[in-house]
């Protein structure tokens, strides 16, 4: 496959996603932190979401930068960008799993 093409894939792809995956985790996040405001957890659950975010945009950044110096750095990027995407989809299915446990202690209340 070439690299400017695997480039953009990358580039745009992994832009829309995270945009995309931000906006929708910050939707549904919403309703666990209302569902566990006040609490230790409400806190810990809201300090790891920012630093997921923190993280997650200083990836991709550092890969955009990479990637637009040269195509080449793609050895460098590709590795991280598929740890990144599997850490994304990771936490997005705990944060799924975690908000219909809060939802299903919170109706048995």
């Amino acid at each position: 496959m070439d690299l400017t093409l695997i480039k953009n894939i990358i580039l745009w792809g992994g832009w829309i996603f995270i945009v995309g995956g931000t906006i929708y985790i910050l939707l549904r996040g919403k309703e666990v932190l209302r569902l566990v405001k006040g609490s230790i957890i409400g806190r810990l659950a809201m300090g790891l979401m920012i630093g997921f975010f923190v993280e997650s945009y200083s990836t991709l950044f550092l890969c955009s930068a990479l990637l637009i110096l040269s195509a080449n750095n793609i050895n460098i990027v590709l590795p991280l960008f598929v740890i990144w995407l599997a850490t994304f989809i990771y936490c997005w299915r705990v944060m799924r799993r975690t908000r219909i446990e809060a939802e299903e202690i919170s109706h048995k209340r």
